[in-house]
Order: C-alpha cells, then structure tokens, then sequence
C-alpha cells in the first residue's frame, strides 16, 4: 500500500487528521483491489510534502449493499491485511443512500469522502 511505509507507522500517526472515505459496493468483487490501490496512489501523488512528513491518515469503508457476488469475501479479506480498510455488511439491497448514510455514520474521520458506485472504476484523480 502506501510505499515504504509499514501499519505500524500509519497508527502512529494518530495526531494527523483522519481522512474517511465511504464507498457502498454491490457485486463490485472484481473493484476492490484496484480500487483500494488506485486511493493509496492518489493519496500519495496529492499529498504535498512540503506541508508535513506524512501523508494523511485515510479509512476506507465498504458498505456492501446487499451484494450476491463475492463482494463481502475480497473486502473481508483486506479487512484482515489492512486496519484501514473496514466493511460495513448490509442484509438486502437498501439503495445508496441508505449504504452511504451507514458508512457516513460508522466514519470515525474528521472528514468524510462519500464515493458512489461508479467511482469505483473511474480513475482516483477524478477523485482527489
């Protein structure tokens, strides 16, 4: 993920602003892993290192709604490898307003980025 970077200086940075990024899924299986790399790029390439020695702090939240792919496995998945990467498991299909108003109220960030499903496979400089 972030390059050079490992988990435990990521939590040690808990004085830095938390970036919550908020993204419903449904059947998005294939989305995932592109996705979350695509963020820890943009994240990176739109950081300015002359404003401090890290880039920010960043959680992204799934909220599956209602997948019947194997979305909820590959999020669970990173949610084992990755402490920033969190998932949020919808019993039906709500819609995505109800998907996003669940990730908005679980975000623990000082700012929250809703992400729609389309967001998913556009590039993340649409996005940063």
């Amino acid at each position: 993920m972030l390059e050079g970077m490992n988990f435990n200086e990521i939590e040690s940075r808990a004085g830095l602003p938390l970036v919550s990024i908020v993204a419903p899924v449904l059947n998005e299986q294939d989305a995932i892993g592109d996705f979350i790399a695509e963020i820890d790029k943009g994240i990176v390439s739109a950081w300015d290192k002359q404003a401090g020695d890290h880039p920010p702090r960043f959680e992204i939240i799934f909220v599956d709604d209602g997948s019947d792919d194997d979305t909820n496995r590959v999020v669970s998945e990173f949610c084992r490898t990755d402490t920033r990467v969190k998932l949020i498991r919808l019993s039906r299909n709500f819609g995505k307003e109800a998907a996003l108003s669940a990730g908005m109220k679980a975000a623990s960030g000082d700012a929250v980025i809703p992400v729609s499903y389309t967001h998913l496979t556009l590039p993340t400089s649409d996005l940063v």
